[in-house]
């Protein structure tokens, strides 16, 4: 039994190599073309972009709202008191565009 697992274990190893060499030798078919490779760079500097500004766009909505000093007591305190303050301290509800 010891025998014919190690011929089967030298077999996978052997089919393993020529697998990998395949791989590694064969050339690339397909690609894309220069139009597609800018178009792919257009698109995603664009969507780099809309990412910043919605970046600095939630920036500076946190910062507004960590300068309400209602916001931070409820940020600082435990979770029962703080649902008790919302709609009574805190009297901002996040409209349906956030």
């Amino acid at each position: 039994m010891g025998r014919g697992a190690l011929i089967a274990g030298a077999a996978l190893i052997v089919i393993g190599g020529g697998a990998l060499g395949f791989g590694v030798t064969r050339k690339a078919v397909g690609g894309m073309t220069p139009d597609r490779a800018a178009a792919m760079s257009a698109a995603a500097s664009s969507l780099d972009g809309d990412i910043k500004a919605a970046r600095a766009s939630v920036e500076q909505k946190a910062k507004t709202l960590a300068e309400v000093g209602t916001v931070r007591a409820a940020v600082g305190t435990d979770a029962a008191t703080a649902m008790d303050m919302v709609g009574r301290e805190i009297a901002f509800s996040p409209t349906s565009a956030r």
